[in-house]
């Protein structure tokens, strides 16, 4: 998980520990609010998920531009030096021919 997400997860558990008191209340004050901090805590999680998979693909593709500008790099300098000549062609040999 990115550390940037650890806030938003760490804000997840915290309102989750949050719910488990209230519900512990044994009131319907206490479930109600339990609830919304239940739902704010899913929230929360997902967001921190989100985040973190986000930061993933974002690394994930600085690495490609980096390695095709690597590429592109070597192929141009590979463009600057002069061409080898090519092999000449030859004819290869026939097979030998078993009666």
């Amino acid at each position: 998980m990115a550390v940037d997400s650890l806030p938003q997860l760490q804000a997840a558990k915290d309102k989750y520990n949050k719910a488990k008191v209230e519900l512990d209340r044994k009131s319907q004050e206490g479930d109600q609010n339990a609830v919304r901090l239940a739902k704010q805590a899913e929230v929360d999680a997902q967001y921190a998920s989100a985040h973190s998979q986000a930061a993933k693909q974002q690394n994930a593709a600085a690495d490609s531009q980096s390695s095709v500008q690597a590429l592109r790099d070597e192929a141009n300098r590979n463009a600057d030096m002069p061409a080898a000549a090519p092999a000449p062609l030859t004819t290869p040999a026939p097979l030998p021919v078993t009666p």
